[in-house]
């Protein structure tokens, strides 16, 4: 089940940086927000 595992942790890492992306158009920042995250599949 290891490729669940790192299935999982590639939708929480893909997660994490679309709410980081969301935070960053809420309220403006000097960081420019990350390209968006395409699944491999």
């Amino acid at each position: 089940m290891k490729w669940f595992q790192s299935l999982v942790r590639f939708l929480s890492d893909a997660f994490d940086g679309v709410t980081k992306a969301w935070s960053t158009n809420d309220e403006p920042s000097s960081k420019p927000p990350s390209p968006p995250v395409t699944p491999p599949w």
